[in-house]
């Protein structure tokens, strides 16, 4: 924009200059430490619940009994398991002494080959059979006892001692200690901060050391209060949170030179900032991007070097000085 005309007052108006200095970006959210899903565990057959101990916000362990299962449905699944495995033992021991009966003979030369084959096959089948149901049995007495395949922490509980539940019915809902993330809140994020592969750090709210985290994925769309929401793996094995945790995350961007001007000189203008740059000659108005302010200085990104001598006493009259010169109300 072209330099404003000076008047009599120019000589008289206080300008300083610009400071040179270094701004490194930051920007702070709040955050929570949350599931990134959680696992339902299920009766793996009908029965009742028994010995149900564990409540909610109890931690598991791998492999911990969570409760049992018995009831009609059970004793009756159990014992045709037992049923099918006694009935298979018969079958295989009578092929078994049929096959020693026709290996006998075929060694006494009564017996032929095809004969022998044929009860060997027979006792192989009724030895697979007799597998299969213990097999069976097996499956049925550990589906009778329901364990957490993983380590987590109870988040609500879907059946109590006494209830009849189906197959694949839910028992209880586990949050996984190896499968978080921290859910951040950013508003007004300096612009780059917040691109995926950022580090970070989690500052937990209740002291500790703080957690290097990593930027996984920021969510494209608003929230209805204008934050945008973003998405941290942690940047260590084994970080040690825990779901539910809170604090904040802290994004800080690479150090870079800027300058710093009084408060007072900076303009807002039909919803963009000016300064005013004292000139051989004049003023001239020039757009500028601030950032943070320090101490009643504010620096500003871009638009200004250091050395410009900005006005800084009636910087907004003398933006508009020419404003009702220039202005021609209609009849």
């Amino acid at each position: 924009m072209p330099a404003a005309p000076q008047d009599s007052r120019t000589g008289e108006i206080a300008a300083v200059p610009a400071q040179a200095t270094t701004y490194r970006p930051k920007v702070r959210g709040y955050a929570r430490v949350d599931p990134i899903q959680t696992l339902t565990i299920k009766a793996g057959l009908k029965g009742v619940i028994a010995d149900l101990k564990v409540r909610p916000g109890q931690s598991l362990s791998s492999g911990e009994v969570v409760a049992r299962l018995g009831g009609p449905d059970q004793k009756r699944a159990m014992a045709d398991a037992q049923a099918r495995l006694s009935a298979a033992e018969k079958v295989f021991a009578a092929a078994r002494d049929s096959e020693r009966a026709v290996q006998g003979t075929y060694r006494l030369k009564v017996g032929d080959r095809a004969q022998l084959d044929q009860a060997r096959e027979d006792l192989a089948n009724a030895e697979a059979r007799v597998a299969e149901a213990k097999a069976a049995l097996l499956r049925l007495q550990s589906l009778s006892t329901i364990v957490s395949p993983v380590s987590g922490r109870v988040l609500s509980l879907s059946a109590a001692n006494g209830d009849r539940v189906p197959r694949d019915g839910p028992v209880l809902a586990l949050q996984p200690d190896h499968d978080l993330w921290l859910r951040a809140i950013f508003y007004e994020a300096p612009a780059g901060l917040l691109t995926p592969g950022r580090p970070a750090r989690f500052l937990r709210a209740g002291g500790g050391p703080e957690l290097p985290v990593r930027l996984a994925e920021v969510l494209p769309s608003l929230r209805p209060d204008g934050g945008l929401t973003g998405f941290f793996d942690a940047a260590m094995p084994a970080p040690g949170w825990q779901g539910g945790e809170t604090g904040e995350v802290v994004i800080e961007g690479e150090p870079h030179a800027v300058v710093a001007v009084p408060d007072a000189a900076l303009i807002l203008d039909r919803g963009r900032w000016w300064v005013l740059e004292k000139v051989p000659g004049g003023l001239r108005h020039r757009p500028v991007e601030p950032g943070p302010t320090r101490g009643g200085r504010t620096l500003v990104l871009r638009g200004l070097a250091a050395g410009d001598k900005v006005v800084v006493r009636d910087a907004y009259l003398l933006f508009h000085r020419d404003f009702g010169a220039h202005y021609t109300p209609p009849d």
